[in-house]
């Protein structure tokens, strides 16, 4: 989908979601002050940084997996649809965005060695497959595709890079909506995962060396970013 129609859509979407609003706001004000959103368990993490303590009543949380953040979520969740049902037109307006919504996406393409890399997902996808192309006009080759990964597609793939050769593929796994992925090495001929892997964490700007030898990364730490470089074939725990 090109720039002009991305913006039609964003358009729409936006129109159709300050109509809802407008019209949802006197009801849902009268609701809430009738009974409240559910409440919300505030814990007692604190943090210390630089002689500061520093409450984090919500970061329980921060646990997508935990029971009770699930059960909180879902109650939030039956909350808000109770408000919304309210709505004048409300099940025009989710067919409407449902209807804008359901379209193909194509991601930007990385361009190597005459092959091209890109994200793709059709209309009726929940996830991001990532495809290879030899040359422009190609046929679309799969190299990823995380939907068996999980039965509810809350475990995603995204590319983080090509070699300069286009041999080697640098994805990410990322479960829900965490910000740490997991970083593996893809040998395009092959279709196989090299032994090569960087463990569960926050990475930016991962650069193969032009020979494939080994590569530089940023990983994102408590104490602040740190620049790495891993030997293909080397133990990560080792990178320096």
């Amino acid at each position: 989908m090109g720039p002009a129609a991305r913006r039609f859509v964003a358009l729409h979407l936006a129109g159709w979601l300050v109509w809802a609003t407008v019209l949802a706001a006197p009801l849902a004000a009268q609701t809430q002050v009738a009974q409240g959103p559910p409440p919300t368990r505030t814990g007692t993490a604190v943090d210390t940084l630089h002689g500061y303590i520093i409450p984090d009543p919500y970061r329980w949380l921060e646990d997508q997996e935990a029971p009770e953040t699930r059960e909180w979520i879902d109650a939030q969740n039956v909350y808000s649809e109770s408000l919304l049902e309210e709505i004048p037109g409300h099940d025009a307006i989710r067919a409407r965005l449902t209807e804008l919504m359901q379209i193909d996406a194509v991601g930007m393409p990385t361009a190597r060695a005459g092959r091209y890399f890109f994200n793709k997902r059709l209309k009726d996808q929940d996830l991001f497959i990532i495809y290879m192309r030899e040359g422009l006009d190609g046929a679309d080759q799969v190299l990823i595709d995380p939907h068996p990964w999980s039965e509810d597609h809350r475990t995603s793939a995204s590319m983080l890079g090509v070699s300069n050769d286009g041999t080697i593929l640098i994805y990410g796994i990322r479960q829900g909506g965490e910000d740490e992925v997991e970083v593996r090495f893809l040998d395009v001929d092959k279709r196989e995962d090299l032994p090569d892997r960087l463990p569960k964490g926050r990475y930016f700007g991962i650069s193969l060396k032009p020979d494939n030898s080994g590569f530089f990364y940023t990983r994102f730490t408590w104490q602040g970013s740190r620049v790495l470089y891993h030997e293909m074939g080397s133990d990560p725990a080792n990178d320096e």
